[in-house]
C-alpha cells in the first residue's frame, strides 16, 4: 500500500475524532449575526463569509440584481447567490468593492476588510516558500467539506457548503480557515462558480482602476493572486484591527528585467503607507527564498517614502537562481512584496525578437514594434523598427528606422513618411555587445485617403503581465487579429471590453465599430506545475517514510527511510528497479508522478556459542551445547 494511501486512511480516522488545534472566537455584527473567528499566526481572521446587510451605522446596503445596475454602479452593493436564501446562509452573500470600502464600514467594530499585504502575511506563514501563485495554501485553508472527500466520515457530502468533488486537492483546514466556494456575480458570467471557487476582496488597488484579489480553486492547491473589476460581486472575510490602526506598508515587487550574467534592474512600488511614513525602501535577494532585511546574500536601499523605485542588482553569479523582494518598512514593522525567482544567464548571445503585428494604418503612416524575447546574456543597447519599400529590410537596406533605447522591456514605433495606397515592409531589431537579430519581416498597404477609420486601442491588465498587438486605426466592419502575449510567469485570461468579457482566446479577431474602441487584455500570475511523489514502505510494517509530496520539474527532495525495531533498511526502488542504497537520499523530481518505495528486511537474531564440558571428562556426559 502506497504511502497516500495511509496519510488518507488515518486522516480519515483521527478527523473523525479530534479537530485540528487552532484558537477559536466568534464576534458578531451590527445585526445580530455571528461569525467564528480563527487565529493564524500574528493574524485573527472570521472563518465565516460575511453576511451583513447594514453599515455599521444601520444604513443599508443596497441589493442588486439588474445586470445593467451591476455594471454601471459605483456605489455599494451586495447579491445573493442566484437570490436563493439556502446558498446566502451557506456561504453569505457577495458584495461589491464600493460596499466594502465604504467609510461606514461593513465589517463589525474592531474588525476591517484585509489590505493585499494581510493576505501576502496570511500565505507567507501557511507555506513559507510560497513565490508569486506557486503555493499550497489553498489545501489548508479550504474547508474539509467536499462532495466524496477522501476524508471520509463528516466531511464527505453533497449538502452545502461545500467544495465539488476533487480526489487529489481536497481541502484539509488545518488553520480553522474553512473558505467556502461561494463563487461571484459579475456583468459577464452574472452568478458562476458556486462549489468550485473562492474569490476574496482586499481594500488594496491595483492597475487600471482594478482591485487586488485572491482565488482558491476546487482544481488548484494554491491560492492565486490577481486583479478583479470593482463592480464583481465577490466574498469578504474580516481581519481584526481598525482602519486608522497603524499598519505595514504596501509594497508591490515588479518583474525583473535588463538580466545579465551578473545583473538585472528592478522595479518597487510603495502604494500605501499604513497611516505612517515610510522610512526605508529598497531590495533583499539571495539564492535562498524569501530573502529578508535580516537574512540575506544582498541588500540595497533606496530612499523613502511612497512610490515607483529603480535599483540595479549586480555582482551576481551567472548561471544561477536568485530571489528578490522590494521591502518598505515605517513605525510598526517590514513588509515585503511577493519574491521574483531570476535566473541569470551562463553565456552571452545575440538578442532574440519579434516583430509586432502592423496596427493604426493611415495614410502616411502605421504603427510597429518589438517583443524582445531575450536580451542574450547581455543588455539590450539599441532596438527599434527598420522599414524598406522591398522586402531586403535591415540596418544598411531602409528608408527609415526608429531608435526606442535600450532595455529588454517590449516597445511600439511609428513608420513615418509613408506614401497613400504603398505597400511596405517592417521589421524589428535589438543589438547587444554580441551583434544584431531581427524579427520577422511584415507587409502593410497604406490607406486611400477617402477612408473614414476608427480608433481601437488596446492594454494590459496587469501591466506587466503580457503584451498585446493589433491597435490600430480602421474601418467599420474590418475584422482585426489582435494577439495577447503573457510575460514570463503570467496566464492569459480574457479580452474585456468596458469590463465585459467579449473573448477568452489570446488570438482574437475582433469586428471594429464605428467609433473608437478600447480593448483589455487580462493576465494572471500561474503557479509552477507539481508533480506528486508518493512514497511507500515494504513490508508496510518494516519502517516509516518521509518526504512525499507534491514537487516542481528538477526540484531536490530530500527523503527519509527510517527502520522499525527488528528492521534493517535495504534500498529505494522505482518500478522495481534500485535507485539508491542510502535512507537518507535525494532524489531529483520528473515532469510526471512517481511512486518511490522503501525497503526494509528483518535483522536475523545474532547467535553466541554455548560450549559444554565434564569434570573430569570421565565423570560423565552432557548434552544442550550449541
Amino acid at each position: 500500500m502506497q504511502r497516500t494511501a495511509y496519510i488518507i486512511i488515518l486522516q480519515a480516522l483521527f478527523c473523525s475524532l479530534v479537530l485540528p488545534s487552532y484558537s477559536q472566537g466568534t464576534v458578531s455584527d451590527i445585526e445580530g449575526n455571528t461569525y467564528n473567528t480563527v487565529v493564524i499566526g500574528e493574524q485573527e481572521w472570521m472563518s465565516d463569509n460575511l453576511r451583513v446587510t447594514q453599515f455599521r451605522n444601520g444604513d443599508l446596503i443596497s441589493k442588486v440584481s439588474d445586470i445593467d445596475l451591476l455594471l454601471d454602479n459605483t456605489s455599494g452593493f451586495f447579491v445573493v447567490y442566484q437570490d436563493n436564501s439556502d446558498y446566502e446562509n451557506a456561504y453569505g452573500k457577495l458584495y461589491n468593492w464600493f460596499a466594502i470600502t465604504d467609510p461606514r464600514g461593513v465589517c463589525p467594530s474592531g474588525w476591517r476588510i484585509p489590505t493585499d499585504d494581510d493576505w501576502q502575511n496570511l500565505v507567507d506563514f501557511i507555506d513559507s516558500k510560497a513565490w508569486g501563485n506557486n503555493n499550497f495554501v489553498g489545501t489548508k485553508l479550504k474547508s474539509a467539506r467536499q462532495v466524496d472527500s477522501p476524508l471520509g466520515g463528516i466531511y464527505s457530502t453533497t449538502e452545502h457548503p461545500r467544495w465539488d468533488s476533487d480526489p487529489k486537492r481536497y481541502g484539509t483546514n488545518d488553520f480553522g480557515f474553512s473558505a467556502l466556494p461561494a463563487g461571484l456575480y459579475s456583468t459577464t458570467a452574472q452568478y458562476a462558480h458556486l462549489g468550485s471557487q473562492a474569490y476574496f476582496w482586499s481594500q488594496t488597488e491595483g492597475e487600471n482602476d482594478q482591485v487586488w484579489i485572491r482565488t482558491i480553486l476546487s482544481a488548484n492547491r494554491g491560492m492565486s493572486r490577481s486583479q478583479y473589476p470593482k463592480n464583481v460581486a465577490l466574498s469578504v472575510r474580516c481581519i481584526k484591527g481598525d482602519d486608522s490602526d497603524i499598519e505595514v506598508p504596501q509594497i508591490v515587487t515588479h518583474r525583473p528585467y535588463s538580466i545579465t550574467t551578473t545583473s538585472f534592474i528592478i522595479d518597487g512600488e510603495v502604494t500605501d503607507n499604513g497611516n505612517d511614513n515610510v522610512t526605508d525602501r529598497g531590495f533583499v535577494w539571495g539564492s535562498q527564498e524569501n530573502p529578508s532585511v535580516d537574512e540575506n546574500e544582498g541588500m540595497i536601499s533606496s530612499g523613502s517614502g511612497l512610490g515607483t523605485f529603480t535599483e540595479t542588482i549586480a555582482a551576481l553569479a551567472a548561471g544561477n537562481t536568485y530571489w528578490v523582494r522590494a521591502y518598505a518598512q515605517n513605525a510598526q514593522g517590514v513588509a515585503y512584496g511577493i519574491q521574483k525567482r531570476v535566473v541569470t544567464p551562463s553565456s552571452v548571445t545575440i538578442p532574440s525578437i519579434t516583430t509586432r503585428q502592423i496596427s493604426s494604418i493611415s495614410t502616411n503612416s502605421a504603427t510597429s514594434g518589438g517583443i524582445v524575447l531575450s536580451e542574450g546574456g547581455s543588455p539590450i543597447l539599441t532596438k527599434g523598427v527598420v522599414w524598406n519599400n522591398m522586402e531586403d529590410v535591415t540596418l544598411t537596406n531602409n528608408i527609415g528606422l526608429t531608435d526606442e533605447g535600450q532595455g529588454e522591456d517590449s516597445f511600439l514605433s511609428t513608420v513615418g513618411s509613408l506614401s497613400p495606397s504603398t505597400t511596405y515592409y517592417v521589421r524589428a531589431y535589438a543589438t547587444n555587445i554580441e551583434g544584431v537579430a531581427y524579427g520577422d519581416v511584415l507587409s502593410f498597404q497604406t490607406l486611400d485617403p477617402a477612408v473614414t477609420t476608427y480608433t481601437l486601442s488596446l492594454s494590459a491588465n496587469p501591466s506587466d503581465g503580457g503584451t498585446v498587438s493589433g491597435g490600430g486605426d480602421y474601418e467599420e466592419g474590418e475584422s482585426v487579429s489582435l494577439e495577447a502575449t503573457p510575460a514570463a510567469g503570467y496566464q492569459f485570461v480574457n479580452w474585456t471590453l468596458s469590463v465585459a468579457q467579449v473573448s477568452t482566446d489570446a488570438s482574437y479577431t475582433y469586428t471594429m465599430l464605428a467609433s473608437d474602441v478600447t480593448l483589455v487584455a487580462n493576465f494572471e500570475e500561474i503557479p509552477a506545475t507539481t508533480y506528486t511523489l508518493s512514497l511507500s514502505a515494504n513490508p508496510s510494517d518494516g519502517g516509516t517514510v518521509s518526504g512525499g509530496g507534491d514537487y516542481e520539474e528538477g526540484e531536490s527532495v530530500s527523503l527519509e527511510a527510517t527502520p522499525a525495531t527488528g528492521y534493517q533498511f535495504v534500498n529505494w526502488t522505482l518500478a522495481g528497479a534500485q535507485v539508491s542504497t542510502d535512507a537518507s537520499y535525494t532524489y531529483t523530481m520528473p515532469a510526471s508522478d512517481v511512486t518511490l518505495v522503501a525497503n526494509f528486511e528483518e535483522i536475523p537474531a545474532t547467535t553466541y556459542t554455548l560450549s559444554l564440558s565434564a569434570n573430569p571428562s570421565d565423570g560423565g556426559t552432557v548434552s544442550g551445547g550449541g
